[in-house]
């Protein structure tokens, strides 16, 4: 099912003319979402509690054009400058009420989304979480 996804996502690169060259083979990745925690409000016990989330399989593009890497959801026509990676191999990207993290030698991700709780609202409508994964390079 896993290289099916990967399949599936390299058709949808090939439409929408983001299919990687022999040339930026390491310079792409597909990276996909294998598990997500963060807080959620129990209301029958009226508290915020950790909790595991259902994982999304949520997947992203990563690509690096003129030498800054961009991030992409996929299915998405909207592309985020996330700057150059660093001399360790890794990079971090400020997201919409979060950060996108990504190490290219472990091949693993990490994404965040830190609205929510602080707001004051018991409700589970806006929940902090962190999602982890893996990429692969295209």
């Amino acid at each position: 099912m896993k290289n099916f996804k990967k399949y599936q996502a390299l058709l949808f690169l090939a439409a929408s003319g983001w299919l990687p060259t022999p040339t930026m083979a390491q310079d792409s990745y597909l990276c996909i979402s294998e598990a997500m925690g963060g807080v959620a409000y129990d209301s029958s016990t009226r508290k915020w509690e950790g909790t595991k989330f259902k994982n999304s399989n949520e997947k992203i593009i990563l690509v690096k054009k003129n030498g800054v890497w961009k991030l992409k959801n996929f299915g998405s026509t909207f592309e985020k400058d996330c700057g150059k990676m660093n001399e360790f191999g890794t990079f971090r990207c400020n997201i919409l009420f979060g950060e996108f993290l990504f190490n290219s030698k472990t091949k693993r991700f990490l994404k965040s989304f830190v609205a929510g709780y602080v707001d004051g609202e018991d409700n589970n409508d806006n929940t902090p979480a962190v999602m982890a994964g893996t990429c692969s390079p295209l």
